[in-house]
């Protein structure tokens, strides 16, 4: 999609697996690349990368439902304009984001998503909107 004047691409892609469970399969590391190259292949200002599904809370607990959400940025975002998108979406009531690891290192930002009810019909319009306030 293109949102907002300059105009940004943003694309959003959602996996019906657990970001809990694809770092274990795949690491932080490789899923922070394969993010990022699609980002790159696609030509995107901004890309959210939603997980949904049911994974177990602890070691031997029940399967929950949940949502956690992927934020990565394109190289023409600078660093302002990436922390102003960011703020924006935490400060969303109908995403109800939290931070996934307490080090968010650099490149894509990994959210839990509490408010699970919110499918990506929530998502676009909350990206939308915050990006629409960076316009000029």
């Amino acid at each position: 999609w293109t949102v907002g004047s300059p105009a940004w691409t943003v694309g959003i892609s959602s996996i019906s697996y657990r970001l809990q469970k694809w770092i274990k399969r795949d690491s932080r590391k490789q899923i922070k690349k394969a993010v990022e190259k699609w980002v790159d292949e696609q030509k995107l200002d901004v890309a959210l990368v939603m997980t949904h599904g049911k994974a177990k809370q602890g070691k031997g607990g029940v399967k929950v439902y949940g949502r956690d959400l992927i934020v990565a940025f394109g190289q023409s975002v600078n660093e302002e304009q990436q922390r102003r998108v960011l703020d924006g979406l935490q400060r969303s009531e109908l995403l109800g984001l939290g931070p996934f690891f307490e080090d968010q290192d650099t490149g894509p930002v990994f959210f839990n998503q509490t408010r699970t009810e919110s499918s990506r019909k929530q998502v676009f319009p909350a990206i939308k909107a915050v990006i629409e306030s960076l316009s000029i």
